[in-house]
């Protein structure tokens, strides 16, 4: 499966460099590692070409590749022409890597980093039995939950810093100590 992977990974890095960004170059491989672990993996038969134009349509369909305000824009029909694939064969395929692999909008796990403040789904968090988006609570609740592991980032960190400067806040090493908890109160993912 190692050359198999290397060959898909070659394939969709050409077609990343012409086309894409980094970060889409490196969902698609993370994309390519999962079903290369998988037993028995599905790609493992069929042609490289229309499993690379697969995995790109299906991260693609999934971060909005082809609307044209998107940046970096892409038509489906441009995928697989560059991989010399028949669009309903590569469509089939990338329908079957989406459902085998949970790859739609809402998954934050295949969300552009670059996008994960408009995914709703990353945000949603449970708190003493509601569902509540974890932007719209307080910082100490926010940072709770980021120690936690249940938000990519601190929200009202964030806002307060400029993004195109500093990006998204790290991960403290231990959460703070004075950081009180949620009132009797459990919190969650949903």
């Amino acid at each position: 499966m190692q050359e198999r992977f290397e060959s898909l990974c070659e394939a969709t890095e050409a077609f990343s460099d012409a086309h894409l960004n980094g970060e889409y170059q490196q969902l698609i491989r993370y994309l390519l590692a999962a079903l290369s672990r998988k037993r028995p993996s599905p790609v493992a038969g069929g042609k490289v070409p229309t499993w690379a134009a697969a995995a790109v349509h299906a991260i693609g369909t999934a971060n909005f590749l082809f609307e044209r305000t998107q940046t970096p824009h892409c038509k489906s029909p441009e995928i697989f022409a560059f991989f010399g694939v028949s669009a309903s064969n590569g469509q089939a395929r990338s329908k079957r890597l989406r459902d085998l692999m949970g790859v739609d909008c809402f998954s934050p796990e295949w969300t552009l980093p670059s996008r994960m403040h408009a995914n709703p789904m990353v945000w949603m968090v449970e708190v003493d039995g509601f569902i509540r988006d974890a932007r719209r609570l307080p910082l100490q609740v926010q940072e709770i939950a980021y120690a936690k592991g249940l938000i990519p980032y601190i929200p009202a960190l964030k806002e307060s810093s400029s993004a195109a400067e500093h990006g998204p806040k790290t991960r403290p090493e231990e959460p703070e100590a004075t950081a009180p908890a949620p009132d009797n109160g459990q919190l969650g993912l949903f």
